[in-house]
């Protein structure tokens, strides 16, 4: 079976290489993205969820984190 990742802050500078690395093993990846993100992702995306922020009043997709073996936190509030 292979790798599944929920990769939050996927279209920044460390998500980005996150992604790549993901697509050169054939993972699939859920892409967590600011809403209105128009950078492009890798193949290895097989969902995007948008949200609008990241902070304690933004509820967690928790439909999507069904299935994945591991959570990679790369967002930040700012």
């Amino acid at each position: 079976r292979l790798m599944r990742l929920f990769v939050t802050g996927a279209t920044g500078f460390v998500g980005r290489r996150v992604l790549a690395l993901a697509a050169q093993r054939r993972w699939s990846v859920v892409a967590v993205v600011r809403r209105g993100s128009s950078r492009p992702l890798s193949e290895a995306v097989e969902q995007v969820v948008e949200i609008d922020d990241l902070d304690d009043s933004t509820p967690w997709p928790t439909s999507a984190l069904r299935k994945v073996d591991a959570v990679i936190h790369l967002a930040a509030h700012v």
